[in-house]
């Protein structure tokens, strides 16, 4: 059931994934301020290309696979996991976003930045994000963070937190250690 309240703010209530992608393969432009209750499963939808400013999505947000999605809108927040992973086109995220838990940015090859004092409440996964040569200041990982295969990787942040493991598996470039980063977990470094 799909209500308009105030004809400038949508509100999706117990609506499918598949219905959203309906209304933008038809392409219907959806409004700034969206809500969506509950999770939004947008996979493989390729002809997504951004996400309208101010969406809001209560449960998990899953644009795997959208490979024309370039950048995400400010005033982003996903109470649940965000999963990105696949979206060769994205090169930055906003500064203001929120995650409520864990963040799939593997294999976005395109990505080139991440925002400063980005937190992220679970798990970071930037695996096979060829693009990335640093990580940004003020990063807090209260989870795991991946970097796997981030073989462009040259450097952390001195300030660097992970309350979680940190796996730098096959970082090829990254020749040393912030001696004042802090890990939680373990420390993974094989090349």
């Amino acid at each position: 059931m799909v209500t308009i309240e105030n004809t400038r703010r949508l509100v999706l209530e117990k609506m499918s994934s598949s219905e959203v992608v309906q209304l933008i393969a038809a392409g219907t432009s959806l409004p700034k301020g969206l809500t969506v209750r509950g999770w939004l499963d947008l996979t493989n939808c390729a002809e997504l290309i951004t996400l309208p400013e101010g969406l809001t999505v209560g449960g998990s947000l899953n644009l795997n696979n959208c490979t024309r999605l370039t950048t995400l809108p400010d005033g982003l927040v996903v109470e649940g996991d965000l999963d990105l992973s696949n979206c060769t086109g994205l090169t930055t995220l906003p500064k203001d976003m929120v995650v409520g838990e864990r963040l799939n940015l593997s294999n976005c090859t395109g990505l080139t930045a991440l925002p400063e004092d980005l937190a992220v409440d679970g798990s970071l996964d930037l695996s096979n994000c060829a693009g990335l040569t640093t990580l940004p200041k003020g990063l807090i990982v209260r989870g795991t963070l991946y970097l796997t295969d981030c073989t462009r990787l040259t450097s952390l942040p001195e300030d660097l937190v992970v309350r979680g493991d940190l796996d730098l598996t096959n970082c090829t470039r990254l020749t040393s250690l912030p001696d004042s980063m802090t890990v939680g977990g373990d420390l993974y470094l094989s090349k």
